[in-house]
């Protein structure tokens, strides 16, 4: 069940953030000179070729670079980039997630984006990502003061004077913690028959990649733009999501896009953490701990009201189940996004490296990448892996052995594996077991 749960998350993250193959090419000076004659080229990307030394388009990258022979014109394949690396003195042509715009054609549509004919040792690239306030390879970075926007499913750099954590504090966790209340008050568990498939489905149509494709291909068609954004909204919730897809692009916090990920960490674990502290403080509370009993006397008529038909302790147990499901798609989004690369060559095809996806100046495993890539491994291993191999390992005797001698198994987790398979587990009294 949770294997099937993770496998759409996956494949739409590894869609959306998959590894992708950029080209680089040597600079082409302005006007180069033809043999034998006062002839230039008009374009960075043109060269001299043939015995009459015509222009023609000197790259085309099975279709990735267009040139118009007659206008001299040079276009891009839509979601992909032509910019210029200063520091490696080259002319780079990959994938950029910031140029795609093709949401409203069918995938074998081509769509070419025209590319400035002063590229080549341009104004640090202005003239193809000035419009989108980024700069850098590949587009990859907001400009001076400009910082990509929080809580957002969009790439866009919004500029950013001083920064709003207590407005993104609002947005993004206000709402969450509301939501833990109800899933803790009326006892909801996605892993029920009834809310499992539901559940898997909407948050398959509410990934990131789905929702980004809606609200680019909504602008042009406006009608059903606000109708789409509060059926996302609805949707998302299921992702941890509340109003992500419909707030403006105007809450900055002024850290670069590793961070801002490293972020949602927090939101996706944030109501597995509040269901563990609340656990542990009705243990203490059983075990008649002086101060929370102190903090909790005011509660106690209430809580008295509430144990006649609701088992505090069996519910968070429950929550923490949920909550770990739900949060599953959220951390392989985050993870895969942080692992994603994009493969840099030259013309002829030889390796130079793997960059970040996001942004192709930061080197993949390079001393700014390397401590978010091992949080996004580690986070895999404990969130995903592991939980995995717990489940499936439990049914078996020789598990449970080492688990025992361990001193890892207890109430508390025979409590938690029981709570994850009471719906499917029909294997009691010699009848088949359907887990």
């Amino acid at each position: 069940m949770l294997l099937s749960s993770l496998l759409p998350a996956l494949l739409l993250s590894l869609s959306l953030c998959k590894g992708t193959s950029a080209i680089e090419t040597p600079p082409l000076e302005q006007g180069v000179e033809l043999p034998g004659g006062d002839k230039t080229c008009p374009d960075t990307w043109f060269v001299p070729r043939g015995a009459n030394g015509e222009c023609e388009c000197g790259y085309s990258f099975d279709g990735v670079v267009s040139c118009d022979e007659e206008t001299k014109e040079v276009r891009v394949l839509d979601c992909y980039c032509i910019t210029f690396d200063s520091t490696s003195n080259k002319t780079v042509v990959g994938e950029c997630f910031v140029n795609c715009v093709n949401v409203s054609k069918s995938y074998y549509d081509y769509m070419y984006h025209p590319v400035p004919r002063d590229l080549v040792g341009g104004d640090d690239n202005n003239s193809v990502c000035g419009y989108l306030h980024r700069t850098g390879t590949l587009c990859g970075q907001c400009m001076h003061n400009y910082y990509r926007a929080a809580y957002s499913y969009t790439f866009h750099c919004i500029y950013c004077e001083e920064s709003q954590w207590l407005l993104y504090i609002v947005v993004a966790y206000v709402p969450l913690t509301f939501f833990i209340i109800l899933i803790l008050v009326f006892r909801v568990s996605v892993v029920s028959p009834k809310l499992y498939g539901t559940i898997s489905m909407l948050q398959t149509l509410a990934s990131p990649l789905n929702i980004r494709v809606v609200q680019e291909a909504a602008t042009y068609v406006g009608s059903v733009h606000l109708l789409a954004e509060v059926f996302l909204a609805a949707m998302s919730i299921w992702n941890l999501d509340f109003f992500r897809n419909v707030m403006p692009d105007n809450v900055c916090l002024r850290i670069n896009s590793l961070q801002l990920l490293a972020l949602d960490y927090l939101i996706a674990v944030y109501p597995m953490i509040v269901t563990v502290v609340a656990f542990f403080i009705l243990q203490l509370h059983y075990h008649g701990f002086g101060p929370v009993l102190l903090i909790c006397r005011p509660f106690q008529r209430m809580f008295a009201r509430f144990r006649q038909g609701w088992n505090l302790h069996t519910s968070l147990i429950d929550a923490f189940i949920t909550f770990y499901v739900l949060s599953t798609t959220k951390i392989l989004h985050v993870s895969v996004s942080i692992l994603s690369s994009v493969q840099l060559r030259d013309a002829k095809g030889n390796n130079r490296g793997y960059y970040w996806y996001e942004d192709a100046s930061i080197k993949l495993f390079s001393s700014i990448h390397k401590p978010y890539a091992i949080l996004a491994i580690s986070v895999l291993l404990l969130f995903i892996i592991l939980p995995i191999a717990l489940l499936v390992g439990y049914q078996f005797s020789g598990c449970q052995i080492c688990l025992t001698k361990t001193r890892i198994k207890g109430r508390v987790l025979e409590e938690f594996m029981y709570s994850f398979n009471k719906y499917y587990k029909n294997g009691s009294g010699g009848t088949r077991d359907c887990r």
